[in-house]
């Protein structure tokens, strides 16, 4: 079992529970200039799904996971863009 996996399955429980007005809407927070580049309104998207992971899962596991505050932005990235693909 990869690491991504088990970290996964660790973490799959304590997912926080959204509805559809808590979610990051898209274009907040986008410089103006930039709402004509769809991909910068889609990395700026990205960039807060990962941040709100962050923010949701530190508090809980901080304190519990070895090197949480090293691995937990590549963790919330790569599940975001597992979520968005598969």
């Amino acid at each position: 079992m990869g690491m991504f996996t088990a970290f996964s399955v660790l973490l799959r429980p304590q997912l926080p529970k959204t509805s559809r007005s808590e979610q990051p809407r898209v274009g907040i927070g986008v410089d103006p200039r930039d709402t004509v580049n769809p991909w910068a309104v889609f990395g700026n998207y990205v960039d807060r799904v990962v941040i709100q992971c962050v923010n949701d899962l530190t508090p809980k596991w901080s304190g519990t996971l070895a090197g949480f505050d090293v691995f937990i932005w590549d963790q919330c990235y790569a599940t975001e863009q597992s979520l968005r693909i598969d």
